[in-house]
């Protein structure tokens, strides 16, 4: 197959040559316009943090389970900038290049290895992941989490009790550790997505606090969970279907190439 190659260095004065295929160059321009129209289709502002809420997700799991890891980065981190442009939001588009570039990564890094890891293993990532999630908002949204929306013109304000809120969080570790203890492929995918959907979440909650201070950027923390879980429900049937249809998808061939390695252990 034919090839582009480019050079990097490394800090060892070393250099190595980085090949994108003409496949994964393809790739990276279909679903770049793919994440831009998921991030454009559907959003709801925040006013607080001048920003919005969209299914963007869907696009950039899309591109990191079908395409790997670089065209998730590239395709994901373009696709929602390029969006943040497009729709007004110029100010978030330089976080979200980043932000959202490291979550298709890990999204399509992430599912090569999950979907290799033992099950106990899992268990463990998951159950750190989530005392992670309940210990920040344990100290951080202590008095609750007001939230200001605007739906179809509307403006709309939520005070979300503490109690709430852990419970919100706990119901995520809850299905964090439920994920890895159903085992299949489904719900390695799944995992794997909602793992980077966690760094998107804490990313932007940083972003924000650079712009607009902690209390502010604490606003879209709960809701910006919406964007993952919207991902990962249209996301990985598309894939799934497309893995039962026999199409070239990145994590499918990773698959077998795990279940080969078995079989020859065996």
């Amino acid at each position: 197959m034919n090839r582009c190659v480019s050079a990097i260095y490394y800090g060892d004065g070393k250099l190595k040559s980085l090949e994108i295929s003409i496949r994964d160059l393809s790739l990276i321009v279909i679903f770049t316009a793919v994440t831009f129209v998921f991030t454009t289709i559907i959003t709801i502002a925040t006013p607080a943090t001048r920003g919005f809420i969209n299914i963007g997700e869907t696009g950039v799991y899309l591109s990191a389970l079908i395409g790997g890891p670089l065209v998730g980065a590239i395709a994901g981190g373009l696709g929602s900038a390029l969006a943040d442009i497009a729709l007004g939001y110029y100010w978030y588009a330089p976080g979200t290049f980043i932000i959202k570039s490291i979550e298709g990564f890990l999204a399509g890094w992430l599912s090569r290895k999950i979907v290799r890891t033992k099950q106990y293993t899992k268990i463990i990532i998951a159950a750190l992941v989530s005392i992670m999630l309940i210990a920040f908002l344990w100290v951080m949204a202590y008095g609750g989490i007001e939230i200001s929306i605007i739906i179809f013109g509307n403006p709309i304000e939520i005070l979300i009790p503490f109690w709430l809120v852990i419970g919100i969080a706990i119901g995520l570790g809850v299905v964090f550790i439920i994920l890895a203890l159903i085992g299949k492929v489904y719900s390695d995918l799944a995992l794997a997505c909602l793992i980077s959907g966690v760094e998107m979440v804490f990313g932007y909650y940083l972003y924000e606090t650079l712009l607009f201070g902690a209390k502010i950027a604490l606003v879209e923390v709960l809701p910006n969970f919406i964007q993952p879980i919207a991902g990962i429900i249209i996301g990985i049937p598309i894939v799934l279907a497309l893995m039962e249809m026999g199409v070239d998808v990145d994590i499918a061939r990773f698959i077998r190439k795990v279940q080969e390695e078995q079989i020859s252990r065996s």
